[in-house]
C-alpha cells in the first residue's frame, strides 16, 4: 500500500505520541503506588491519570494531523506546479503511478529534465541554423544593443565595412569612422522609425551600400540593419550609360556625314559630276562604317548574352591562322604593310572554337594593318608555352602609350579617336576579341613600346594528354 507524505508524517507522529504516553503512564503508575494510602485512592488516581493521558493523546493526534498537513502542503504545491509545466510542454497529463508525493515529484522532475534537455538541443540547433543562414547571406546584418554596442554581425558585413574579428561588444562609433552610417543609426534611435539611405564608402575601392535600419521587434531599444552592396549594380549602370552615350556618338557621326552629303548632292553638286562622285563615295563610306558598327554591336551582344554558341574542342590552330591571315593579304597590300606567318615548329593544338579563333585572329591582324602605317610589318606566330598555346600578332607600327593599355579592350575605347575613325574602326573589335577569348577559357594581353611596335598575345589552354594524343592520331590517319 502506497502512502502519501502527509499520511506518513501523521503515523510517525501518532507512534511517537503513543510511546511517550505509555512510558509516562508506566512511570507515573509506579510512583503513585508508593504514594497512595489505600488501594481505592490508588485506583481513583490511576483513572484520572488515564483520562488525562487520553485527552493529551487526542490533542497530540490532532496537532500531528495539522502539522502533517502543513508540512506536506508545500511539496504538494511544487509537485502540482511541475506537473503543470510538463502538461503545458507535452500536451498530456503525467501519469500518477504512486500516491507518494515525493515519488511523483521525482518523476515529474525527471520529465522536466528531459524537456529541458530537448529544449536545449532544439535551441542549439536553431542557433546553428541561424548562424549558417547569416554566414551564407550576401547582405550584411548588424544588430546594435540598447547602448549602441555591436551585438551581432555576419561575415558579409565585416567584408563591407572592413571590420576586424573583435568588434562585438564595442560601440559602432569605435568600429567604423563613417559619420553617415553612425548618423543613420542615431536618427532611428531618436525617431523610433525605420529609414534607409545609400552611402558611399571610400577606401581601397569605393563601395556603394544601401543601408536599411529599423528598431528591433524584440525590445524596441535595439537596432537592426540590413546592408546591401550596390557597388556592382552601380558600376553596371555606369557602364550602361557610357555605352549608350558612346554608341549614340559613334552612330551620330556617320549619320551626320551622310545627311550632309545628301543635302549637298540635292542642292549644290547637282550639275558637278566630279563633286557628285565625291559625295556619293562619302555616303558609301559612312554607310559601310554604320554597317560595320551595327554588325559589331550585334556580335558583341550575341557573345555577351551567350547566344553565340561555341563548339570548343581540340583544334590545330595552324590552318585556321593561315586561312585568317590569307583573307587579309589584299588589305595589307593596299596599305603597303608586310604580312607574314611565322612557320610553326610543332603542331599547335588548343581547346578552341574554329569560328571564334578565326574571328579573333582577323580582328587583331586587321587592327595591326590599319594602325601600323605604310612600310611596317605584321607577323603572326603560335607556339606552346607551359599548359597553353600562345598566338602572337606583332607589328612594327608607332606603338601605344602605356596609359592607354589597361583600357584598350573596353568597348568604344580608342587610344587615338580621330585616327581610329579615319581608318573605319568601330571601337568594338578588341572588346569582341576579349569576350571570345575568355569564352574559350583563355586570356588576351598586349605589350607596346611607343616608336617600336605592339604585340597582342592570345593564350588558349592546351588539350589534356588524352585529347592531345587522340587529335594527333586522327590527323596522322589517312
Amino acid at each position: 500500500m502506497n502512502l502519501g507524505v502527509r499520511s506518513k508524517l501523521f503515523l510517525v507522529s501518532v507512534g511517537l505520541i503513543t510511546l511517550s504516553s505509555l512510558a509516562a503512564y508506566a512511570h507515573l503508575s509506579t510512583g503513585l503506588e508508593e504514594l497512595a494510602a489505600t488501594p481505592a485512592a490508588l485506583a481513583q488516581t490511576k483513572q484520572r491519570l488515564f483520562a488525562g493521558l487520553g485527552i493529551a493523546l487526542g490533542v497530540g493526534l490532532l496537532a500531528s494531523a495539522v502539522v502533517a498537513h502543513l508540512a506536506a502542503r508545500q511539496p504538494r504545491r511544487l509537485m502540482l506546479r511541475a506537473r503543470g509545466l510538463v502538461e503545458s510542454e507535452t500536451g498530456s497529463n503525467p501519469q500518477n503511478e504512486s500516491a507518494d508525493e515525493i515519488g511523483e515529484f521525482s518523476r515529474v522532475l525527471e520529465q522536466l529534465a528531459k524537456l529541458l534537455s530537448a529544449s536545449k538541443n532544439e535551441l542549439g540547433a536553431e542557433r546553428d541554423r541561424t548562424a549558417r543562414v547569416l554566414d551564407g547571406m550576401r547582405e550584411g546584418v548588424l544588430l546594435l544593443d540598447e547602448s549602441g554596442r555591436i551585438a551581432l554581425l555576419n561575415p558579409a558585413l565585416r567584408s563591407m565595412l572592413l571590420l576586424g574579428p573583435d568588434v562585438v561588444g564595442i560601440p559602432l562609433s569605435e568600429a567604423t569612422k563613417n559619420a553617415e552610417l553612425i548618423s543613420l543609426f542615431d536618427e532611428v534611435r531618436d525617431t523610433r522609425e525605420s529609414t534607409s539611405a545609400e552611402l558611399e564608402l571610400d577606401g581601397l575601392t569605393q563601395r556603394h551600400l544601401l543601408v536599411n535600419v529599423a528598431p528591433s521587434l524584440e525590445d524596441g531599444n535595439s537596432l537592426l540593419a540590413v546592408i546591401f552592396d550596390m557597388t556592382d549594380i552601380r558600376r553596371l549602370e555606369t557602364m550602361r550609360r557610357e555605352f549608350v552615350a558612346n554608341a549614340s556618338h559613334e552612330l551620330r557621326t556617320p549619320i551626320a556625314s551622310i545627311r550632309s552629303a545628301a543635302e549637298t548632292l540635292r542642292t549644290a553638286a547637282r550639275d558637278d559630276p566630279k563633286a557628285t562622285a565625291q559625295f556619293v563615295d562619302m555616303i558609301d563610306r559612312n554607310a559601310e562604317r554604320l554597317q560595320a558598327l551595327v554588325e559589331d554591336l550585334l556580335s558583341l551582344s550575341q557573345i555577351e548574352s551567350q547566344e553565340f554558341r561555341l563548339s570548343i574542342e581540340p583544334l590545330d590552330l595552324g590552318p585556321v591562322i593561315v586561312q585568317a591571315v590569307d583573307s587579309l593579304r589584299e588589305r595589307a597590300s593596299q596599305e603597303s604593310v608586310g604580312l607574314t606567318v611565322v612557320p610553326f615548329k610543332d603542331s599547335v593544338l588548343a581547346e578552341a572554337d574554329q569560328r571564334a579563333i578565326e574571328q579573333v585572329v582577323i580582328n587583331l591582324v586587321d587592327n595591326a594593318i590599319k594602325y601600323s602605317g605604310a612600310g611596317t610589318d605584321v607577323s603572326v606566330s603560335a607556339a606552346r608555352r607551359d599548359n597553353d598555346v600562345v598566338v602572337s600578332i606583332h607589328d612594327t607600327g608607332p606603338g601605344i602609350a602605356a596609359e592607354h593599355l589597361p583600357r584598350l579592350f573596353e568597348r568604344f575605347y580608342r587610344a587615338d579617336p580621330g585616327r581610329s575613325r579615319d581608318k573605319g574602326g568601330t571601337g568594338l573589335g578588341l572588346a569582341i576579341v576579349k569576350h571570345l577569348v575568355e569564352s574559350m577559357g583563355g586570356s588576351v594581353s598586349v605589350q607596346s613600346t611607343v616608336g617600336v611596335g605592339s604585340e597582342f598575345s592570345v593564350a588558349l589552354p592546351r588539350p589534356s594528354e588524352t585529347g592531345d594524343a587522340t587529335a594527333t592520331a586522327s590527323e596522322s590517319s589517312p
